[in-house]
Protein backbone atom coordinates (compact mmCIF):
# COMPACT_ATOMS: atom_id res chain seq x y z
CA UNK A 1 0.00 0.00 0.00
CA UNK A 2 1.32 3.45 -0.87
CA UNK A 3 1.65 6.50 1.29
CA UNK A 4 -1.55 7.87 2.76
CA UNK A 5 -0.46 11.29 1.57
CA UNK A 6 0.40 9.99 -1.88
CA UNK A 7 -3.18 8.89 -2.50
CA UNK A 8 -4.60 12.15 -1.23
CA UNK A 9 -6.26 10.91 1.96
CA UNK A 10 -6.30 13.55 4.70
CA UNK A 11 -8.22 11.51 7.27
CA UNK A 12 -7.40 8.05 8.66
CA UNK A 13 -9.66 5.16 7.80
CA UNK A 14 -12.56 4.97 10.22
CA UNK A 15 -12.21 8.66 11.15
CA UNK A 16 -13.96 10.31 8.22
CA UNK A 17 -16.30 12.26 10.50
CA UNK A 18 -13.48 13.87 12.51
CA UNK A 19 -12.85 17.61 12.14
CA UNK A 20 -9.81 18.31 9.96
CA UNK A 21 -7.60 19.30 12.90
CA UNK A 22 -8.40 16.13 14.83
CA UNK A 23 -7.94 14.06 11.68
CA UNK A 24 -4.48 15.53 11.06
CA UNK A 25 -3.43 14.70 14.63
CA UNK A 26 -4.84 11.18 14.32
CA UNK A 27 -3.00 10.70 11.02
CA UNK A 28 0.24 11.98 12.55
CA UNK A 29 -0.08 9.60 15.50
CA UNK A 30 -0.89 6.71 13.15
CA UNK A 31 2.11 7.54 10.95
CA UNK A 32 4.37 7.71 14.00
CA UNK A 33 3.14 4.35 15.27
CA UNK A 34 3.95 2.86 11.87
CA UNK A 35 7.42 4.43 11.81
CA UNK A 36 6.52 6.64 8.82
CA UNK A 37 8.01 9.78 10.30
CA UNK A 38 8.23 11.86 7.12
CA UNK A 39 4.47 11.50 6.73
CA UNK A 40 4.09 12.33 10.42
CA UNK A 41 5.98 15.58 9.76
CA UNK A 42 3.80 16.32 6.72
CA UNK A 43 0.59 15.98 8.72
CA UNK A 44 1.88 18.10 11.59
CA UNK A 45 3.13 20.78 9.21
CA UNK A 46 -0.38 21.03 7.80
CA UNK A 47 -1.56 21.59 11.36
CA UNK A 48 1.01 24.35 11.94
CA UNK A 49 -0.29 26.33 8.96
CA UNK A 50 -3.66 26.75 10.66
CA UNK A 51 -4.40 30.03 12.41
CA UNK A 52 -4.70 28.46 15.84
CA UNK A 53 -1.70 28.02 18.11
CA UNK A 54 -0.52 24.50 18.83
CA UNK A 55 -1.45 22.94 22.15
CA UNK A 56 1.45 21.61 24.23
CA UNK A 57 0.62 18.03 23.25
CA UNK A 58 0.63 19.04 19.58
CA UNK A 59 3.99 20.79 19.98
CA UNK A 60 5.41 17.61 21.47
CA UNK A 61 4.00 15.59 18.59
CA UNK A 62 5.57 17.93 16.02
CA UNK A 63 8.90 17.87 17.87
CA UNK A 64 8.82 14.06 17.99
CA UNK A 65 8.13 13.89 14.26
CA UNK A 66 11.04 16.16 13.38
CA UNK A 67 13.39 14.37 15.78
CA UNK A 68 12.70 10.99 14.24
CA UNK A 69 13.34 12.38 10.76
CA UNK A 70 16.41 14.47 11.58
CA UNK A 71 18.29 12.22 14.02
CA UNK A 72 19.04 9.43 11.49
CA UNK A 73 20.36 12.05 9.07
CA UNK A 74 22.55 13.58 11.78
CA UNK A 75 23.93 10.14 12.59
CA UNK A 76 24.57 9.39 8.91
CA UNK A 77 26.40 12.69 8.46
CA UNK A 78 28.56 11.98 11.51
CA UNK A 79 29.56 8.56 10.16
CA UNK A 80 30.35 9.79 6.64
CA UNK A 81 32.13 12.91 7.86
CA UNK A 82 34.27 10.87 10.25
CA UNK A 83 35.51 8.91 7.26
CA UNK A 84 36.69 12.16 5.67
CA UNK A 85 38.87 13.12 8.63
CA UNK A 86 41.99 11.70 6.92
CA UNK A 87 41.41 12.19 3.17
CA UNK A 88 44.97 11.13 2.35
CA UNK A 89 44.16 7.60 3.45
CA UNK A 90 41.18 7.27 1.07
CA UNK A 91 41.45 6.30 -2.59
CA UNK A 92 40.53 9.31 -4.74
CA UNK A 93 37.45 7.72 -6.33
CA UNK A 94 36.05 6.73 -2.94
CA UNK A 95 36.95 10.12 -1.47
CA UNK A 96 34.90 11.95 -4.07
CA UNK A 97 31.95 9.61 -3.52
CA UNK A 98 32.12 10.18 0.24
CA UNK A 99 32.26 13.95 -0.24
CA UNK A 100 29.25 13.92 -2.56
CA UNK A 101 27.34 11.73 -0.11
CA UNK A 102 28.23 14.01 2.82
CA UNK A 103 27.07 17.11 0.92
CA UNK A 104 23.79 15.43 0.01
CA UNK A 105 23.08 14.51 3.64
CA UNK A 106 24.11 18.00 4.77
CA UNK A 107 21.69 19.62 2.33
CA UNK A 108 18.89 17.29 3.42
CA UNK A 109 19.48 18.17 7.08
CA UNK A 110 19.58 21.89 6.29
CA UNK A 111 16.33 21.77 4.32
CA UNK A 112 14.47 19.84 7.04
CA UNK A 113 15.85 21.91 9.91
CA UNK A 114 15.04 25.19 8.17
CA UNK A 115 11.44 24.02 7.77
CA UNK A 116 11.37 23.13 11.46
CA UNK A 117 12.71 26.56 12.45
CA UNK A 118 10.15 28.29 10.24
CA UNK A 119 7.31 26.37 11.87
CA UNK A 120 8.58 27.02 15.40
CA UNK A 121 8.96 30.72 14.62
CA UNK A 122 5.42 30.76 13.25
CA UNK A 123 4.06 29.21 16.43
CA UNK A 124 6.10 31.62 18.57
CA UNK A 125 4.21 34.55 17.02
CA UNK A 126 0.90 33.16 18.31
CA UNK A 127 -0.17 33.84 21.91
CA UNK A 128 0.26 30.87 24.26
CA UNK A 129 -1.51 30.64 27.59
CA UNK A 130 0.97 28.13 29.01
CA UNK A 131 4.57 29.21 29.66
CA UNK A 132 5.58 25.60 28.96
CA UNK A 133 4.60 26.11 25.33
CA UNK A 134 6.83 29.15 24.87
CA UNK A 135 9.70 27.47 26.72
CA UNK A 136 9.39 24.39 24.53
CA UNK A 137 9.34 26.45 21.32
CA UNK A 138 12.46 28.36 22.34
CA UNK A 139 14.21 25.14 23.35
CA UNK A 140 13.37 23.57 19.99
CA UNK A 141 14.67 26.64 18.18
CA UNK A 142 17.93 26.27 20.08
CA UNK A 143 18.05 22.58 19.19
CA UNK A 144 17.47 23.16 15.48
CA UNK A 145 20.14 25.83 15.17
CA UNK A 146 22.47 23.50 17.09
CA UNK A 147 21.85 20.83 14.47
CA UNK A 148 22.92 23.32 11.79
CA UNK A 149 26.04 24.18 13.79
CA UNK A 150 26.96 20.49 13.87
CA UNK A 151 27.22 20.29 10.08
CA UNK A 152 28.78 23.66 9.24
CA UNK A 153 32.21 25.24 9.68
CA UNK A 154 33.95 28.56 10.24
CA UNK A 155 31.86 31.75 9.98
CA UNK A 156 28.62 29.93 9.15
CA UNK A 157 29.05 27.71 12.21
CA UNK A 158 29.62 30.77 14.39
CA UNK A 159 26.52 32.45 12.94
CA UNK A 160 24.07 29.59 13.53
CA UNK A 161 25.64 28.78 16.92
CA UNK A 162 24.92 32.34 18.05
CA UNK A 163 21.25 31.90 17.11
CA UNK A 164 21.19 28.64 19.06
CA UNK A 165 22.77 30.33 22.08
CA UNK A 166 20.21 33.15 22.04
CA UNK A 167 17.27 30.73 21.86
CA UNK A 168 18.61 28.53 24.66
CA UNK A 169 19.24 31.55 26.90
CA UNK A 170 15.71 32.81 26.29
CA UNK A 171 14.28 29.35 26.96
CA UNK A 172 16.25 28.94 30.19
CA UNK A 173 15.41 32.44 31.42
CA UNK A 174 11.68 31.92 30.83
CA UNK A 175 11.81 28.43 32.34
CA UNK A 176 13.48 29.74 35.50
CA UNK A 177 10.88 32.51 35.79
CA UNK A 178 7.80 30.37 35.19
CA UNK A 179 8.48 26.67 35.86
CA UNK A 180 9.60 24.80 39.00
CA UNK A 181 13.15 23.38 39.02
CA UNK A 182 11.88 19.81 38.72
CA UNK A 183 9.64 20.47 35.70
CA UNK A 184 10.67 18.07 32.91
CA UNK A 185 10.54 20.79 30.23
CA UNK A 186 12.79 23.07 32.27
CA UNK A 187 15.16 20.17 32.87
CA UNK A 188 15.12 19.40 29.14
CA UNK A 189 16.19 22.96 28.38
CA UNK A 190 19.10 22.65 30.81
CA UNK A 191 20.11 19.28 29.36
CA UNK A 192 20.20 20.43 25.75
CA UNK A 193 21.73 23.82 26.58
CA UNK A 194 24.51 22.00 28.46
CA UNK A 195 24.97 19.74 25.45
CA UNK A 196 25.31 22.86 23.28
CA UNK A 197 28.13 24.14 25.48
CA UNK A 198 29.85 20.74 25.39
CA UNK A 199 29.52 19.81 21.71
CA UNK A 200 29.40 23.17 19.94
CA UNK A 201 31.29 25.55 22.24
CA UNK A 202 33.62 22.85 23.59
CA UNK A 203 33.29 24.30 27.10
CA UNK A 204 33.06 21.33 29.47
CA UNK A 205 33.32 23.55 32.55
CA UNK A 206 30.22 25.51 31.61
CA UNK A 207 28.33 22.44 30.38
CA UNK A 208 28.90 20.62 33.66
CA UNK A 209 28.07 23.70 35.74
CA UNK A 210 24.73 24.12 34.01
CA UNK A 211 23.87 20.42 34.14
CA UNK A 212 24.87 20.13 37.80
CA UNK A 213 22.90 23.22 38.82
CA UNK A 214 19.78 21.87 37.12
CA UNK A 215 20.25 18.46 38.71
CA UNK A 216 20.79 19.84 42.22
CA UNK A 217 17.86 22.26 42.12
CA UNK A 218 15.51 19.60 40.76
CA UNK A 219 16.58 17.05 43.37
CA UNK A 220 15.17 19.17 46.17
CA UNK A 221 11.82 19.72 44.44
CA UNK A 222 10.83 16.27 43.17
CA UNK A 223 8.24 15.70 45.91
CA UNK A 224 5.97 18.37 44.40
CA UNK A 225 5.42 16.48 41.13
CA UNK A 226 2.73 14.07 40.03
CA UNK A 227 3.80 10.47 39.48
CA UNK A 228 3.88 10.90 35.69
CA UNK A 229 5.85 14.14 35.80
CA UNK A 230 8.21 12.63 38.39
CA UNK A 231 9.01 9.78 36.01
CA UNK A 232 9.70 12.21 33.16
CA UNK A 233 11.89 14.40 35.35
CA UNK A 234 13.77 11.42 36.75
CA UNK A 235 14.64 10.34 33.22
CA UNK A 236 16.04 13.76 32.30
CA UNK A 237 17.93 13.93 35.60
CA UNK A 238 19.49 10.56 34.84
CA UNK A 239 20.64 11.93 31.46
CA UNK A 240 22.06 15.02 33.17
CA UNK A 241 24.02 12.82 35.57
CA UNK A 242 25.27 10.59 32.75
CA UNK A 243 26.35 13.62 30.73
CA UNK A 244 28.32 15.08 33.63
CA UNK A 245 30.06 11.74 34.16
CA UNK A 246 30.83 11.26 30.45
CA UNK A 247 32.03 14.80 29.82
CA UNK A 248 34.37 14.91 32.79
CA UNK A 249 35.71 11.40 32.13
CA UNK A 250 36.58 12.29 28.53
CA UNK A 251 38.38 15.52 29.34
CA UNK A 252 42.02 15.49 28.21
CA UNK A 253 43.04 17.35 31.37
CA UNK A 254 40.39 17.60 34.05
CA UNK A 255 40.43 20.93 35.93
CA UNK A 256 40.74 20.58 39.69
CA UNK A 257 37.30 22.08 40.28
CA UNK A 258 35.54 19.72 37.85
CA UNK A 259 35.02 16.03 38.55
CA UNK A 260 32.19 13.53 38.54
CA UNK A 261 31.47 13.97 42.24
CA UNK A 262 32.26 17.62 42.88
CA UNK A 263 31.19 19.65 39.87
CA UNK A 264 31.37 23.42 40.16
CA UNK A 265 27.83 24.48 41.10
CA UNK A 266 26.16 27.71 40.12
CA UNK A 267 22.52 28.68 40.31
CA UNK A 268 20.76 28.46 36.95
CA UNK A 269 20.09 32.22 36.81
CA UNK A 270 23.83 32.86 37.13
CA UNK A 271 24.64 30.30 34.45
CA UNK A 272 22.09 31.85 32.11
CA UNK A 273 23.58 35.33 32.54
CA UNK A 274 27.17 34.31 31.84
CA UNK A 275 28.50 35.45 28.49
CA UNK A 276 30.16 33.02 26.11
CA UNK A 277 33.76 33.85 25.10
CA UNK A 278 33.92 34.58 21.38
CA UNK A 279 37.05 32.46 20.94
CA UNK A 280 35.22 29.37 22.10
CA UNK A 281 32.91 29.49 19.08
CA UNK A 282 35.54 28.05 16.72
CA UNK A 283 35.23 24.44 17.83
CA UNK A 284 34.26 21.01 16.58
CA UNK A 285 30.60 20.05 16.42
CA UNK A 286 29.22 16.60 17.19
CA UNK A 287 25.93 14.79 17.56
CA UNK A 288 23.94 15.85 20.62
CA UNK A 289 20.40 15.40 21.84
Amino acid sequence: MGSILAIGVTQPLGCTMLPRRSALIANAQLSGSAGRYKEMVDYMEQLVTSDRRLALEEQNLLALAYKNVIDPMRYAFKIINAGLANPGEIESSFLEARQVFARAIQEEIQETVQRAIKNVDGDLTKPHKLPESQVLNLKLKGDYFRYLAEITDNDEKTHVAEYSLIAYKQALSLAIASLPPSDPIRLGVALNFANFYQTIVNDTDRACSLAAAAFDEASSAMSNLSDEARQDSALVMQLLRECIDAWTTNMVKKPENINTENVQRESLPEVAKREMPEASMTVRGSVGF
